[in-house]
């Protein structure tokens, strides 16, 4: 049933298994264009997007022994995952 693909997504987003979470995501989406979630699964891809993003430039930041700007990263990451 595709409520448990958004129920799938969602705890693996919760995981931080960010990649997975987008492609179950994507599955849905594929599936259920016209959803009432649609909205939400489409900004819950982009901002996951975004996390994957930031983190892997936090991570080229703390190799690169530039922490302040990892920090930053870090803290931008934070403010974009719901509480």
């Amino acid at each position: 049933m595709d409520s448990n693909l958004l129920a799938e997504a969602k705890a693996l987003e919760d995981r931080e298994r960010y990649e997975e979470a987008i492609a179950k995501y994507r599955v849905y989406q594929q599936r259920n264009p016209e959803s009432p979630e649609a909205g939400l699964v489409t900004s819950r891809i982009a901002i996951l997007g975004g996390v994957l993003r930031l983190l892997a430039e936090a991570q080229m930041d703390m190799d690169a022994k530039r922490y302040v700007p990892a920090r930053e990263r870090y803290k931008a990451v934070l403010r974009m995952k719901p509480s």
